[in-house]
C-alpha cells in the first residue's frame, strides 16, 4: 500500500481536501487517508530510538526536480510548473514561503 502525504509541504493545514481520479485504476484504486499524529505515535512505539534522533536533530526533506515536467518520473512535475514561473529567483522566493531551503540553482 502506498501512502502519500499531500499536504506535507504546505505551511498551514488545508480546511478541505478534494480527491479526483480522471481514470479509474484497474486494481488497487483506493487511497487511504492517513492521520500524521497516528503514524507518529506508531513510529514512536515501534522505533523509539529513531524517533528520538529525529526529534533531537531534525529531518531534512529534499526534493530533486528538473526544469520541466516529466511524466516518467514519480514526482512528475518540474520546478517551473510547481512554482508557476520560468524565473528561478521567483521560484526560490515562493519556495521560501513554505520554510524550506531552496535547491534551484
Amino acid at each position: 500500500m502506498t501512502l502519500i502525504k499531500v499536504s506535507s509541504l504546505l505551511p498551514d493545514f488545508p480546511t478541505k481536501l478534494f480527491f479526483f481520479c480522471e481514470e479509474e485504476l484497474e486494481s488497487e484504486g483506493e487511497m487511504p487517508v492517513v492521520l500524521s499524529h497516528i503514524v507518529y505515535e506508531q513510529m514512536k512505539e515501534k522505533q523509539p530510538e529513531f524517533v528520538a534522533k529525529v526529534e533531537e536533530h531534525g529531518l531534512k526533506f529534499i526534493i530533486v526536480t528538473g526544469d520541466d515536467d516529466q511524466s516518467s518520473s514519480i514526482g512528475g512535475r518540474g520546478w517551473k510548473s510547481t512554482y508557476m514561473t520560468d524565473d528561478k529567483k521567483v521560484a526560490n522566493e515562493r519556495f521560501n514561503l513554505i520554510n524550506l531551503t531552496p535547491l534551484i540553482n
